[in-house]
């Protein structure tokens, strides 16, 4: 059976837009993920809402996803895919970060990635690199304008795809832009529909039956 760790923020959690609640398992992409790849796939999900990917935010002191990703990869191991979804939360107007160094914090943690091992995780897991969906101006029309100023993470969020892509190739990953397969909500201007959790789960599947193909030995 393949392992398909799935490592995200509030989009992998399934926060419901506008609301402090979360979307059933059979909704979320990962509880479709599960439906589409069958039971020889185990997909385990690791969603954190708010979580960044290696900063730490001052109002949410657990949400470094640095440190989180060791003790989530030893508890699962053997994972045979991470899926990698961060990035969103690295936006917010407080983190005062470009795009490069969002992309330099998914960098490091495909780094943790590919070197970690243990007794089980005798090989590391291979990577689908996810750049997190744009963000657009009406942003600012929207209660995620107190987090996420249009005039600073709409230029940036659209920057992301070039650098997550070049990240990717460097490290020899899956990927795939979040914009090319769904579509966010536009009721905050940050979340996935229930069609874009649907329409997500359809976009990689089939990237992540290629990565596990290729672990046959």
């Amino acid at each position: 059976m393949y392992r398909i760790l799935c490592y995200g923020d509030s989009n992998t959690w399934g926060y419901i837009p506008l609301t402090e609640k979360r979307y059933p398992p059979e909704v979320r992409w990962t509880g479709r993920l599960q439906t589409l790849l069958g039971p020889d796939y185990q997909v385990l999900e690791d969603g954190l809402s708010g979580r960044t990917t290696i900063w730490d935010d001052a109002l949410a002191e657990y949400h470094n996803g640095k440190k989180t990703l060791l003790p989530s990869l030893d508890s699962q191991s053997p994972v045979d895919v991470v899926v990698l979804l961060l990035g969103t939360t690295d936006l917010k107007s407080r983190m005062h970060l470009n795009a490069m160094e969002v992309a330099m914090g998914a960098e490091q943690l495909i780094q943790m990635i590919q070197g970690f091992r243990t007794a089980e995780q005798v090989r590391p897991a291979d990577v689908l690199l996810v750049c997190p969906p744009s963000i657009r101006e009406a942003v600012d029309q929207t209660p995620s304008q107190w987090y996420f100023s249009a005039e600073h993470c709409v230029p940036v969020s659209r920057q992301l795809p070039e650098f997550f892509h070049d990240v990717a190739q460097r490290y020899g990953c899956a990927y795939v832009a979040a914009d090319d397969i769904c579509e966010i909500c536009t009721e905050d201007e940050i979340h996935f529909t229930v069609e874009g959790h649907a329409r997500f789960a359809e976009g990689i599947a089939p990237l992540v039956r290629q990565l596990c193909a290729a672990r046959q030995p």
